[in-house]
């Protein structure tokens, strides 16, 4: 599998990197749904600044990389 191309954070401008839970739960702490096969999200490595919880990378990804500019998206 090669590694998604992830734009920075949009917060902190820092390297972001794909999380992913292999445990099939909820997990309560987090309020983060746990899909059977795995959970995928996307998380700033400096800030913490992170996705929701999605069902594979591809959703995790567009969450991510999606932008908006003046309240319009900008992928």
């Amino acid at each position: 599998m090669t590694q998604p191309e992830l734009k920075p954070c949009p917060f902190c401008g820092g390297q972001a990197a794909m999380m992913l839970n292999r445990e099939d739960k909820f997990n309560l702490t987090s309020h983060f749904v746990i899909y059977t096969g795995g959970s995928y999200w996307v998380k700033c490595e400096d800030c913490q600044a992170s996705t929701w919880v999605a069902k594979n990378v591809d959703d995790a990804l567009a969450q991510w990389n999606q932008r908006t500019v003046d309240g319009k998206s900008n992928d």
